[in-house]
């Protein structure tokens, strides 16, 4: 019996100390990378392929390069941990000592320097999305330990007294391309991921721009199976954490509703409330893909899906896809400000729209962590 491919892979992380700076791996093969990983689980004849040993050294220069070295030693260990299962004895001993070896690598100041827990990490996409979180929370601009902007601040919680520490990073817009800012997010590992921005909202549900959308699902709905007759929908769910949804579910209570709206920027109180009306939250589904939807008939044709979906938008499933793969599998919920009417072609759009719906949904989530439920709780 040959040995398993998942420990070749992990006996290949001893190359992972040596690749820091060797050559330039493009983050967009990590989503592929994962695949072929599984095939090579799968078949074990095809571990003995000569390629075998260069497409790992290349699998684990795209996993730091992504995710960065905490998460490759983090992940080789829980392979190793609980993975092996075979009957060499000297191999055993050999996976023994790579184990401790990574153990000792694991404790070094040098891996460990951003190994830290926060208690809120924010994706956004665009930039009135950026700038509104980052004025209303108060966040400032810093640099992490690889070079990379972000955003860090507080929010006290006013019911505890505690503080909700933040880091931020804006990323790219789409599903693919949100992904690298996410394994940024997770070395700092957080308790809580929120992606936060704007939407295109159905107005079909009741749905008006301004208004707040929370995620009760979020559906996947640009994979499908074309045939020269036809095309299948194959659409991909998933579920916010339950302990955030129901928090959120929640907000603000049935006494305090409404009054969150009152700390929305004044200019636009006094400009769009009276025009569009006082914004209010929808809970439901929200439809994550590939097109930018503003088409009366593909929204019926796509509310087929399901019919109580809320709102449109490119990023939270490649949000909910990544974290699904970090071993400490952070809380995730999303959160979305309506800009547009997808289902509305001829509804009004302009860029204060965004800024408009980018503040509220920033407003809102500022409130949320103000005055919610939920209070901050570090990692141990």
């Amino acid at each position: 019996m040959g040995l398993p491919s998942d420990v070749i892979f992990a006996r290949a992380v001893q190359l992972l100390v040596t690749l820091k700076g060797e050559g330039n791996i493009d983050w967009r093969f990590y989503a592929q990378a994962f695949g072929v990983f599984e095939q090579y689980r799968l078949s074990e004849t095809l571990i003995k392929r000569a390629s075998y040993k260069n497409w790992a050294r290349s699998f684990l220069q795209i996993i730091e390069e992504v995710k960065g070295e905490i998460f490759a030693i983090d992940f080789i260990k829980y392979i190793l941990k609980n993975e092996l299962d075979f009957n060499n004895k000297k191999d055993i001993e050999q996976d023994r000592e790579l184990l401790i070896e990574l153990e000792m690598i694991n404790e070094s100041e040098e891996i460990n320097k951003e190994k830290v827990s926060i208690d809120f990490g924010i994706i956004t996409v665009k930039n009135c999305e950026r700038d509104a979180i980052n004025e209303v929370l108060n966040l400032e601009k810093r640099r992490d330990s690889d070079g990379f902007i972000c955003f860090e601040g507080s929010v006290k919680h006013l019911k505890s007294g505690k503080e909700f520490n933040i880091i931020h990073y804006s990323g790219d817009q789409g599903n693919v391309e949100v992904s690298p800012f996410v394994s940024k997010l997770l070395k700092w590992n957080p308790n809580y991921i929120i992606m936060i921005g704007i939407a295109g909202g159905i107005s079909s549900n009741k749905v008006k721009i301004g208004d707040v959308l929370v995620s009760e699902k979020i559906i996947y709905y640009s994979k499908m199976k074309l045939t020269d007759s036809k095309q299948e929908r194959r659409p991909s769910e998933y579920k916010p954490d339950t302990l955030l949804w129901s928090n959120f579910r929640n907000f603000p209570s049935s006494k305090e509703e409404g009054k969150w709206v009152n700390n929305i920027k004044p200019e636009y109180r006094t400009e769009l409330f009276n025009k569009l009306g006082k914004p209010i939250v929808h809970y439901g589904p929200i439809f994550s893909g590939e097109l930018l939807v503003k088409s009366k008939n593909k929204v019926e044709e796509l509310l087929d899906i399901d019919k109580k979906t809320i709102g449109f938008e490119q990023e939270s499933a490649g949000v909910f896809e990544q974290t699904r793969y970090d071993i400490d599998r952070p809380r995730t919920i999303s959160i979305r400000g309506t800009s547009d009417l997808a289902d509305n072609p001829n509804s009004e759009t302009w860029d204060d729209y965004h800024e408009y719906a980018s503040n509220v949904v920033a407003t809102y989530f500022h409130e949320f962590l103000k005055n919610g439920e939920l209070e901050p709780k570090k990692k141990v």
